[in-house]
């Protein structure tokens, strides 16, 4: 299994909604940030303040930017839509698919595999998240995060699989959930299980080399905890990552780790 670094993404949501304070954390992070040894950091920002934000980050050799979403085709009468070759001309490296608020909000999964299918080709990097509503004794979960890893992926060439980043993001996880002394060793089972998913679609050279980054809740306190477990490749922040203080924190811990 090849060395890689870990991978810090920054989820910004739909925060914050000026330009100049988004503008503003984008300068605080890239004059903390100047160089990473081991640490990929993305930072995915709202679409509007893409040009911007690229002016202040394009010289730093550590931080990517990403996008929160978006469409399968390229160009056309898609209304509200977010071409991928628009992405592309801003100096977007990184695109998130699937994630739990578009899935809650009525993504299919036919929509998320056509979106991986397209942007993979195109060449971007995707970072797919999967992830379990409820957790039970029985392994059903597995089950259904399974699923999600095979519909989405489905009829994808294995070459493009090199450009693959899943994201495991557990959505009953809640600030009780991440203080149980198990609950790191739970993520690592989880995305070991993963890359055993993978390699049984594109082989073990390609699956069991596909990062996988946790990106459910959890604190300062367990992230070193989290980043130390060998099925563990990065993190998919999202509040903390406005938190100039917590983020480089992160980033910090994601240094530290071999």
């Amino acid at each position: 299994m090849r060395a890689k670094k870990k991978i810090i993404v920054g989820n910004w949501k739909m925060k914050p909604v000026s330009l100049k304070e988004a503008v503003s954390i984008a300068g605080k992070i890239n004059n903390s940030i100047k160089k990473t040894k081991k640490t990929q950091v993305v930072l995915c920002p709202p679409v509007l303040f893409f040009s911007e934000i690229k002016k202040v980050v394009s010289q730093n050799k550590a931080i990517f930017l990403g996008a929160q979403d978006a469409f399968w085709q390229e160009k056309g009468e898609y209304t509200g839509e977010i071409s991928p070759l628009a992405l592309k001309g801003l100096g977007v490296n990184y695109v998130i698919i699937g994630h739990s608020d578009r899935r809650k909000n009525g993504e299919t999964a036919e929509i998320i595999n056509k979106k991986i299918n397209s942007l993979l080709k195109i060449g971007f990097k995707v970072i797919f998240c999967v992830g379990e509503e409820k957790r039970d004794e029985t392994g059903d979960y597995l089950r259904y995060i399974k699923n999600q890893i095979t519909e989405g992926l489905k009829g994808i060439q294995k070459k493009f699989l090199n450009n693959l980043i899943i994201a495991y993001e557990p959505i009953w996880i809640s600030a009780k959930n991440f203080k149980d002394p198990n609950f790191s060793n739970h993520i690592n089972d989880v995305s070991l299980f993963i890359k055993k998913v993978l390699a049984e679609l594109a082989g073990r050279e390609i699956g069991f080399n596909v990062p996988i980054i946790y990106g459910g809740a959890f604190s300062l306190d367990n992230v070193s905890d989290i980043l130390t477990k060998e099925g563990v490749d990065g993190l998919l922040v999202d509040k903390m990552s406005l938190d100039l203080n917590k983020f480089l924190a992160i980033i910090k811990e994601a240094e530290l780790k071999k």
